[in-house]
């Protein structure tokens, strides 16, 4: 028994070498079938998943009209979730993409500047205090989306607080990701998130320079 050990540790190892090799192998041939047929749209980093082993973001993002799903090593990586970059993917097979982290980071405002003028549908209304939560619905590539925004109570884009409940109203959507619409980022609390983080970076900067 003591004899049959080597042979089985050699046997375990070969059989490792052999899932390492084939996973490298099929990480070579869909950049490749990537690299044949590349169309670009862009991903939002959704969430970030930390294990014993590894750690990886999640990304979304849309293509021919349909949602798919990728994920990306962290391996120190300088992102953060909401980001949003560049996808490259297969034309014949979206599910096959790379998050282009070494690219352009895109700014969300600028992306809803470019979006699409369409029509959303208020679902319900609920006053907080100065402020009015928005649930939205909207259809774009025929998939529905929906979303809460706050804003203050006297600047509706619907009118009154009774006007606004069951309306429609216009939504500016970014096209190659139609989960971003300007009245999503308009909202109070997602402004606050954006001027901490911003004050945040900016105490970051004068520390490095000190």
């Amino acid at each position: 028994m003591k004899n049959s050990k080597p042979y089985f540790s050699i046997v375990i190892l070969i059989f490792l070498i052999f899932i390492v090799c084939n996973k490298k192998g099929e990480n070579e041939k869909r950049k490749e079938e990537r690299d044949q047929n590349p169309d670009i749209t862009v991903g939002q980093l959704i969430k970030f998943n930390s294990g014993k082993r590894s750690s990886f973001f999640t990304y979304k993002y849309f293509a021919k009209g349909e949602c798919y799903f990728g994920k990306i090593s962290d391996n120190g990586l300088n992102i953060t979730t909401n980001e949003i970059y560049n996808v490259l993917y297969d034309k014949n097979n979206p599910s096959n993409s790379e998050l282009l982290i070494e690219g352009k980071k895109y700014d969300v405002l600028k992306l809803v500047s470019q979006g699409t003028k369409i029509n959303g549908y208020v679902e319900k209304v609920s006053l907080i205090s100065e402020y009015v939560d928005l649930y939205i619905k909207y259809k774009f590539y025929d998939h529905i989306f929906s979303f809460r925004t706050r804003l203050r109570k006297d600047s509706l884009p619907c009118g009154t607080i009774g006007e606004c409940k069951y309306s429609d109203l216009q939504l500016s959507v970014y096209g190659k990701y139609p989960l971003i619409n300007d009245l999503y980022f308009k909202s109070h609390d997602r402004q606050l998130i954006s001027i901490c983080e911003k004050k945040i970076n900016v105490n970051q900067k004068s520390l490095t320079s000190d």
